[in-house]
């Protein structure tokens, strides 16, 4: 199975780097598992015309 490339735009990193360690854990680990499947229906929505590129949820709106 292959496993896709995900990348954070500025602002999420920049989110990510002031939470605490055990919440960037937590957030590696649901990107991992993002990684495997990012077609889920209910963790992902199609961004734009291109139905490869996608905006991710890893945590409740």
């Amino acid at each position: 199975m292959p496993e896709y490339r995900v990348q954070f735009t500025v602002e999420a990193r920049a989110a990510y780097d002031t939470l605490p360690a055990s919440r960037q854990a937590q957030l590696d680990k649901a990107v991992r598992i993002l990684a495997r499947d990012p077609f889920q229906k209910t963790s992902t929505a199609p961004l734009g015309p291109d139905e490869h590129l996608r905006r991710a949820y890893v945590a409740p709106v």
